[in-house]
C-alpha cells in the first residue's frame, strides 16, 4: 500500500526590495501556512509594501484548501493599488489555479526578471 507523501508546511523568507517584498516560498500551500503567509503579507501592506511578488519554484504541493488565502492576498495588495505576482510556478501550481479559474486574477511570470517588468 502507497502512503501519500508527508506534507512539509509552507514556509517562507521575504526581503524588501523597493516598495515591493519577495517572498522565497517553500514546501506544500496547505491552509495553515496560506493563512499565515497572508497575515504577513497583509502586514507588509499596512506597513508601505506596494507590491508582492511570491517565488514560488520552491513549492512542492499546493492543496485546494489553501487557495482561498492566496485570493485574499491578492485583494489585500489590490486594494492597496498593488500587483501580487507569482514567479516560477510549477505546473502543478498553474494547473491548480488554472482549474479554479484563479489563473484569471493572478498574475505569473516565469522569472524574478519578468515579474519586475509586470511591476513596472
Amino acid at each position: 500500500m502507497n502512503m501519500p507523501a508527508p506534507v512539509t508546511p509552507l514556509r517562507w523568507s521575504c526581503t524588501p526590495q523597493g516598495d515591493s517584498r519577495v517572498y522565497a516560498l517553500a514546501g506544500c500551500v496547505e491552509a495553515i501556512g496560506a493563512a499565515r503567509l497572508l497575515e504577513a503579507i497583509t502586514a507588509d501592506v499596512a506597513n508601505g509594501a506596494r507590491h508582492v511578488m511570491l517565488e514560488c519554484s520552491g513549492i512542492s504541493r499546493a492543496l485546494p484548501t489553501a487557495l482561498g488565502s492566496l485570493l485574499r492576498a491578492h485583494s489585500v495588495v489590490r486594494a492597496a493599488d498593488g500587483r501580487l505576482v507569482f514567479v516560477a510556478c510549477s505546473p502543478e501550481l498553474r494547473r491548480a489555479f488554472s482549474l479554479t479559474r484563479l489563473s484569471r486574477f493572478f498574475l505569473l511570470a516565469p522569472s524574478h526578471d519578468e515579474a519586475l517588468t509586470l511591476l513596472a
